[in-house]
């Protein structure tokens, strides 16, 4: 055993308050790091929550634009069809009518399909 030498007792007066100072900065680095922390998965809740709440936002929008898709798709059929309906009609009464050559461009512009109808189509709208 050796005895304590005033040199071993100022070394451990001076490794006592660089311990504690050691300590401490753990400490205060530990309280930093979890408070870091917890801000940052509280603002991850809140952008997920947002996120959420947009793609729930989203998602009804798309069923709506899909519905009204849906209902648009419809109605073009149906005024086609009337269309085809009276321009029969046309065609049987004025097969030359500039009005209905015209009307038949028109859609052909809009719908990217001739109007040509062929003969027996024709005669079963007329009979409709």
């Amino acid at each position: 055993m050796s005895d304590p030498t005033p040199n071993s007792m100022f070394d451990w007066f001076l490794a006592a308050p660089i311990a504690a100072v050691g300590a401490g900065l753990w400490a205060a680095f530990k309280w930093l790091w979890d408070r870091v922390m917890k801000m940052r998965a509280s603002r991850e809740a809140r952008i997920e929550a947002r996120e959420h709440e947009y793609v729930k936002k989203l998602e009804a929008r798309i069923t709506e634009l899909e519905r009204n898709d849906h209902q648009r798709a419809k109605e073009n059929v149906a005024l086609r069809l009337a269309f085809e309906v009276v321009a029969a009609e046309v065609r049987r009464t004025n097969p030359h009518s500039s009005e209905l050559k015209r009307a038949e461009a028109i859609l052909t512009a809009a719908f990217g399909i001739p109007m040509d109808t062929p003969a027996d189509m024709i005669s079963a709208l007329a009979k409709m």
